[in-house]
């Protein structure tokens, strides 16, 4: 139980961080297509945008190992439950 909680409370601040980061992109696009951005101002959105996507690729490759993480712990701990009923069970004949 414990791994799961840590790995969720590893990724919930990451994930919001990049929520925060895709609302201020979209706005910033929003501009664009509404013909509010300079030049240099378009400059600077396409290379936030390529930033911002790399960003995503690395936090998605760690949330993945995270959910992995929580997965096996999950598998772990339905493993150590069945073989404790087993034992139970096997006592009690």
């Amino acid at each position: 139980a414990n791994k799961v909680l840590n790995a969720t409370d590893l990724g919930l601040p990451e994930q919001d961080e990049l929520a925060k980061k895709a609302k201020a992109m979209d706005a910033r696009w929003t501009d664009l297509f509404e013909g509010k951005l300079s030049v240099d101002e378009v400059k600077s959105l396409a290379t936030d945008s390529k930033s911002f996507a790399n960003a995503v690729l690395t936090a998605t490759d760690a949330e993945k190992a995270r959910l992995l993480d929580i997965m096996m712990a999950q598998d772990f701990q339905d493993l150590t439950g069945q073989f404790t009923k087993k034992v139970v069970a096997t006592n009690k004949t």
